[in-house]
């Protein structure tokens, strides 16, 4: 017991418990000063995890030096080498303790000019930036790299609040539309890429490419002005093996954030990692299902999603993609049980992405309109770049019957992002509920003029008509979209057998839902068939079959 108690004395005599205070008080210093400073210069951030790692291991270190060393009046000498006449740790003790004030001062004002700061107005973010990511040129040979890299690089931009990267899927489909060489199987590249964001009015194409090195991997990111194709900026990055490619693309994304003027790039560090996948094949298998949810192919996309859940059991971006998937193919259990999972493991996202889970949980799971309306304020309020967050604030305040609310975020969304016809569409369904007929009818016509074949500007178009009580025009416009696609000829079927049930005319009514039935079967488009299969025995029941057995098959 005595030699304890002379151990603690011999500590509190050297100054040891001193030197340790000293040396964490002024490592808090030194991150207190870089959180606060702006990222002014463009340093990768296995700078910051190597300088944790340092002044960690420094710790032991410093202790062990105040042991065995201590300041004499000739200066600094071993321990045991100083005469009992010679010590002066007493009186180095009362100095140490001024110094360590001095230090908690400096920490409190440094805490105090960052609340000030925080507090002083209102947040000043960079003006909005829009990226489309184009297909990476993937030249190792390694397939689960393909789109695997890109997903990753977009959700990793989007840890900055005034960033949004443009669906892929969508891009491909635009691409399309304008002719460019590009289909669901081939490669978006920069070029095909440029032609989507001229259109789209976005501000950055991103390109790049992945090769093979020795000893591992390089990676280069470019992004260029869609217009000139002029270089913006470039970034490298590197990884030793095909697991740390993921962890590399996200470095890569913090010195492009930097490069666009991202003053938070240190202050998520937490969100950073969370995302990403455990392993390449989970990431690729996550890509795979995104590219079916997008084309409506909930069962293949179920599949994958699946497949990136057992490659990554912890993988909560997939659960929430099967959960929504598993929803919209009617498979409402199964749903529960992938919301019940995603929305306890809702930290593993990044706030961007759990404000968004979130929203759709209380627009899709529950329908607390009013919730999600709060929710999708919350995310555009701290992302104010997310048309996704924007659509959905407008669609809220649409279900919550707020049609002024409504008509003015959908507004907000398509001024920023004049080129997306869906955002038009939605545009001139609030406008024409909030009784702005003569700006609904102007959309709708403009939608059709800049596509004849967009089934969304012929909705709206026949929809005015059949509120102005012109029931043969609305019927005219019907058969104009039967013939385009599928979706247009199931909407268009039931506008159609809508329109007999309204003129009694229920036998009609019955021909024209049992095609689109069979319509939406054959593309399994469920929810609508649904639909369908209570309009035909609405159908029955007016011409008093009320026992007609439907729906066997």
């Amino acid at each position: 017991m005595d030699r304890v108690q002379n151990f603690f004395k011999e500590i509190r005599r050297r100054n040891v418990i001193r030197a340790g205070i000293i040396y964490l008080a002024l490592v808090w210093l030194i991150f207190k000063v870089a959180e606060v400073l702006p990222p002014v210069f463009d340093v990768p951030i296995w700078i910051l995890r190597l300088a944790i790692v340092f002044f960690v291991a420094g710790f032991p270190i410093v202790l062990v030096l105040a042991w065995f060393f201590e300041m004499s009046p000739t200066g600094l000498k071993r321990t045991e080498d100083v005469a009992a006449g010679e010590s002066i740790t007493h009186p180095a003790g009362g100095k140490l303790n001024f110094i360590i004030i001095g230090i908690l001062v400096a920490i409190l004002s440094v805490s105090l000019y960052a609340n000030f700061q925080q507090k002083s107005g209102p947040e000043e973010l960079p003006d909005p930036v829009s990226i489309l990511i184009a297909d990476f040129a993937n030249n190792t040979g390694n397939e689960n790299l393909d789109g695997a890299l890109e997903d990753t690089l977009g959700v990793g931009l989007e840890l900055a609040r005034f960033v949004e990267t443009y669906p892929r899927a969508e891009a491909r489909n635009v691409a399309q539309e304008i002719g460019a060489s590009v289909d669901t199987t081939e490669r978006l590249d920069v070029e095909a890429a440029s032609l989507v964001a001229l259109r789209q009015e976005i501000d950055i194409v991103l390109g790049g490419d992945v090769s093979e090195r020795e000893g591992g991997f390089t990676i280069t990111a470019a992004g260029t002005n869609p217009g000139d194709q002029r270089t913006l900026f470039e970034v490298v990055g590197a990884a030793d093996r095909d697991a740390d490619l993921l962890a590399a693309i996200i470095d890569l994304t913090d010195q492009i954030r930097v490069i666009l003027g991202d003053a938070e790039v240190t202050a998520n560090l937490d969100d950073r990692d969370s995302f990403v996948a455990a392993n390449l094949e989970a990431a690729a298998a996550y890509v795979r299902a995104q590219e079916f949810v997008f084309n409506r192919r909930f069962e293949e996309a179920i599949e994958h999603f699946s497949n990136a859940i057992s490659l990554d059991p912890g993988f909560t971006r997939a659960y929430v993609g099967r959960a929504t998937a598993q929803q919209h193919f009617g498979r409402s259990e199964r749903a529960a049980e992938d919301w019940k999972f995603a929305m306890a493991r809702l930290d593993d996202l990044t706030e961007r992405g759990r404000l968004k889970t979130l929203g759709n949980y209380y627009a899709i799971v529950t329908q607390d309109w009013e919730k999600a309306l709060e929710t999708y304020e919350r995310l555009v309020a701290r992302f104010p770049a997310d048309s996704t967050g924007q659509n959905n604030l407008a669609v809220a305040a649409f279900y919550n019957l707020d049609f002024d609310r409504a008509q003015s975020a959908g507004r907000n969304v398509l001024d920023r992002y004049p080129g997306r016809s869906g955002l038009k569409s939605n545009l001139a369904l609030y406008t024409m509920y909030a009784g702005n007929f003569s700006e609904a009818g102007s959309l709708a016509q403009q939608l059709i003029l800049e596509d004849p074949q967009n089934v969304d500007g012929w909705v709206a178009a026949t929809l005015l008509e059949l509120i102005a009580g012109n029931l043969a025009e609305a019927s005219s416009n019907y058969l104009q979209m039967k013939a385009m696609n599928e979706f247009g000829g199931s909407y268009a079927i039931e506008g159609l057998a809508d329109l007999e049930l309204y003129q009694r005319n229920h036998s009609s009514a019955i021909e024209f839902l049992e095609e689109g039935i069979t319509l939406d079967r054959d593309f399994e488009m469920n929810e609508f068939a649904a639909i369908k299969y209570v309009m035909l025995a609405e159908s029955h029941m007016g011409l008093g079959n009320s026992r007609s057995r439907i729906g066997r098959n």
